[in-house]
């Protein structure tokens, strides 16, 4: 399908849910969160796929747009598609500086932005299209450093914005350090950071979550925090349960 009028495709996936656990978020408008930083290697997919998959496990209506030009996200749904037996999710594939006029022809109840590694106008456009900006940072002084940059355009804005620590190293010092200086900048962080794990790469190329596969425990905790971290911020209810 094709939003109308506007250069962004789509496409719906996979199984449709029981209707015991359709639930929609209150409002009449569709949630819109983007994450992003201005600097690569932050895991931004990472994240908009494993969040996406929860959602979606949770009974949501929920689409994910491709704005970068390397398409990783377009190949975890592609992967998706060879999965079976898993929720819906809707991609859409579309240039940064398209987004913020063509989302609103979208109707679903949550739509995850993933970005390229750009502060640019088409991302503060972006930003002020969307509902929350959630900003990836790795424990190193050249991403909490960096990151301030779309923290500012989100405050400019007047578009709520908060972090997570992504990427953490068990037991390492730095994990501390970058939450001290999140911390200070006055933006609600996760209470958990995300660990680098293996288990995220494996998931990933089975186009899945970690949140849907059984012995990826650990990581699937850490994700379930930063959804319910995320649903908080936006003013959406907590899962429910048959």
């Amino acid at each position: 399908m094709t939003a109308r009028n506007h250069q962004i495709r789509g496409h719906r996936c996979s199984i449709m849910l029981p209707e015991w656990m359709k639930f929609h978020t209150p409002g009449d408008r569709m949630k819109r969160l983007l994450i992003a930083t201005g600097k690569g290697g932050s895991g931004k997919t990472t994240l908009a796929r494993n969040l996406a998959a929860l959602v979606a496990q949770e009974g949501l209506d929920v689409a994910i747009i491709d704005t970068d030009a390397q398409r990783t996200l377009s190949k975890w749904w592609s992967n998706r598609q060879k999965a079976g037996g898993v929720p819906a999710i809707s991609l859409y594939q579309a240039e940064l500086d398209q987004v913020a006029e063509a989302i609103g022809d979208l109707t679903h109840d949550i739509v995850i932005i993933d970005t390229p590694p750009v502060v640019n106008a088409g991302m503060a456009a972006t930003v002020r299209a969307c509902d929350y900006v959630l900003i990836p940072c790795r424990p190193s002084p050249d991403d909490w450093e960096s990151v301030l940059q779309v923290h500012e355009m989100a405050a400019s804005a007047g578009t709520p914005v908060g972090y997570v620590i992504n990427g953490a190293v068990k037991r390492a010092s730095l994990n501390d350090a970058c939450r001290l200086i999140l911390v200070k900048r006055g933006a609600p962080l996760c209470p958990s950071p995300v660990t680098h794990r293996q288990d995220f790469v494996l998931a990933a190329i089975e186009g899945l979550g970690v949140t849907e596969i059984k012995n990826m425990a650990a990581a699937a905790d850490e994700i379930r925090v930063l959804g319910a971290f995320i649903r908080q911020q936006l003013g959406m209810p907590q899962t429910i349960t048959a």
